[in-house]
């Protein structure tokens, strides 16, 4: 069984299709590329996986239940956690608080708890500011624990978001654009990092215009078009694929 099922997924706007009877499975342990010319509907399909949007029509299932209609925060408790495109922090806050206040959601601690100081909780507290500063070390943002959000390079602030989206212990992550805005350094090592997350127990669906970037961390490419799927496979068989060089020019043959 699939961990992730999407069966005839479609998401109209109108007369606009911009997702179109798409059928797309993953397997628990996979790192998927998702790629395709802009418009092409990823970030769509997202949303629909997320369940910041409903499909018009098709269902999506998880681990062999119907989740189609739940909302997002309860498809985040079942494990299905994403990040933004535009990095989201509490950029007033340092990295060690942003991954705390992230570990408290998850666990359902209220703030007015924190504040009020409950005896009961200060064990929990302790162990969540371990675990915060686990996460941090494992992204190479120990030494930046104590810094404010806002100050950090955008190579640190994207690792953050990375980490943020970890402390809600998901079995599935859904990465958007990662690496942009990116000098080459930065990508590398955010791609080291996604790499490591993986190999931990995580499945990870990416979605990046860096197609050098991709092609040289997934383990197999979905390519979308026009709201369809135009192709599967590894990445050498995507870059020989006639349809997706037409589609995508941006798919070269060589990648890291």
């Amino acid at each position: 069984m699939a961990m992730l099922e999407l069966m005839g997924v479609t998401k109209s706007f109108g007369k606009l299709m911009a997702v179109n009877d798409v059928k797309l499975s993953v397997d628990q342990g996979e790192l998927r590329g998702l790629i395709g010319p802009n418009g092409s509907g990823k970030t769509t399909l997202f949303n629909l996986i997320t369940g910041f949007m409903k499909p018009t029509k098709g269902k999506i299932i998880w681990k062999g239940e119907d989740i189609t209609r739940q909302s997002p925060h309860t498809r985040a408790e079942k494990g299905i956690v994403r990040t933004f495109q535009i990095t989201t922090l509490l950029k007033d806050m340092t990295a060690a608080q942003n991954v705390n206040i992230a570990h408290h959601c998850h666990l359902g601690i209220s703030l007015f708890q924190q504040f009020l100081g409950m005896r009961k909780m200060r064990g929990r507290e302790r162990l969540i500011e371990q675990k915060a500063l686990e996460i941090l070390g494992k992204l190479d943002l120990a030494g930046v624990r104590d810094e404010i959000a806002a100050n950090l390079p955008h190579g640190h602030q994207e690792a953050l978001a990375l980490a943020i989206a970890i402390a809600a212990e998901p079995e599935l992550i859904l990465l958007d654009e990662p690496v942009t805005g990116m000098n080459p350094v930065e990508k590398m090592a955010m791609m080291q990092k996604i790499r490591m997350l993986n190999k931990n127990g995580v499945t990870i669906l990416l979605v990046d215009h860096d197609m050098r970037a991709v092609l040289g961390t997934c383990q197999k490419l979905t390519v979308l078009n026009f709201g369809h799927i135009i192709a599967e496979g590894t990445p050498e068989e995507i870059c020989k694929n006639k349809d997706v060089v037409e589609a995508y020019l941006g798919c070269g043959t060589q990648y890291a």
